[in-house]
């Protein structure tokens, strides 16, 4: 939560009703979640989309651009995605992985 609070900081300032912050998400459960959160102060990118394998997704190229400038990068973690560590290589910290205080199943992601 703390790598969360310049986020939330950032959304309550001036400068915020600017221009929306791009956020890119890897789970439509955290697309809803944040739309319902910030509104119009941030642009939602969804990778994952609805009735796909989660665990194993692959984003299009035009996502993938559209997704470059994000700020931060939602995922839920707890090993879900088989491409958790060369998404923490690429985007260092700018991928926060909700649920990583969270226990996962043991067998991780197949």
């Amino acid at each position: 939560m703390p790598r969360l609070l310049p986020l939330f900081l950032f959304l309550a300032s001036p400068l915020a009703a600017q221009q929306p912050v791009k956020v890119a998400v890897l789970h439509p459960l955290f697309s809803d979640l944040v739309t319902q959160l910030a509104g119009d102060r941030i642009e939602v990118i969804s990778l994952a989309r609805q009735n796909s394998d989660l665990h194993h997704f692959e984003p299009t190229a035009a996502e993938l651009r559209q997704a470059q400038d994000a700020k931060l990068f939602l995922t839920p973690g707890m090993s879900l995605e088989s491409n958790i560590g060369s998404l923490r290589a690429i985007l260092g910290n700018r991928l926060f992985e909700v649920g990583a205080s969270l226990s996962a199943r043991s067998g991780g992601c197949t």
